[in-house]
């Protein structure tokens, strides 16, 4: 029993000795991303704030808990409301926001994935049907939207260090939400299925200043010039 739980330990990667406990790092985020975003703020940057927009579990997958558990804070934005009660036991010194952002305030519905909650996701009436039972979603609620520069101004926030924006789809109208000639987080960290380098995400921030850093499975980060 002992002898299987140690092969099960080593195929997932858990350090079972002093020297590779001390190289051992931690990821929560999907891809690694948050390993990186770790890495570019550098090892004393201990405070820091963030904004998670689509933030989904507070633990799993999440780019910014890693940078939590470094005593960073920050607001974390959902239309889920199932994920509320749990952002409020595992973190609760982040200010949860259950909401949709958009960069055209209005209702939309809230489609969830039987089996993938990660795949949750936005739609308007226009499409409702292409996101049915037979595609492993139902549609359940209706959700209002609003925009990311809307929700910073109302919360009196002045600067914040990173964006992460994890929309499933939508994280391009998501981004456009926020004027970054007034708001220029140092790193932002998003979804794009296209190629690196190109198509309208990457032209958005390049046009405000923005560097591209890497491409971590579909997430690419950028950094803002001045950082």
């Amino acid at each position: 029993m002992i002898k299987g739980f140690i092969n099960s330990t080593k195929k997932r990667g858990i350090p079972l000795n002093w020297r590779s406990l001390k190289s051992f790092t931690a990821s929560y985020s999907q891809m690694g991303e948050d390993i990186y975003l770790s890495y570019l703020f550098g090892p004393t940057k201990n405070s820091g704030m963030y904004i998670d927009v689509g933030c989904y579990d507070p633990i799993q997958y999440s780019n910014t808990y890693l940078l939590y558990l470094r005593g960073w804070r920050g607001i974390a934005i959902d239309p889920n409301p199932r994920f509320k009660k749990k952002w409020k036991k595992h973190r609760p010194n982040d200010l949860f926001i259950n909401e949709g952002i958009s960069n055209h305030e209005q209702d939309l519905y809230l489609a969830e994935h039987n089996l993938y909650p990660a795949m949750n996701k936005l739609c308007n009436s226009d499409i409702i049907t292409q996101v049915d039972k037979s595609n492993g979603f139902n549609v359940s609620q209706k959700i209002e939207t609003r925009k990311l520069d809307t929700l910073i101004n109302d919360n009196n926030i002045d600067s914040f260090d990173l964006l992460s924006i994890d929309c499933e789809g939508m994280d391009l109208d998501a981004l456009k939400s926020i004027n970054l000639s007034n708001h220029s987080p140092s790193v932002i960290c998003i979804e794009d299925r296209e190629s690196p380098l190109q198509g309208q995400l990457h032209d958005h921030l390049v046009n405000y200043d923005y560097i591209f850093s890497a491409a971590i499975g579909i997430s690419r980060i950028y950094v803002h010039k001045s950082f």
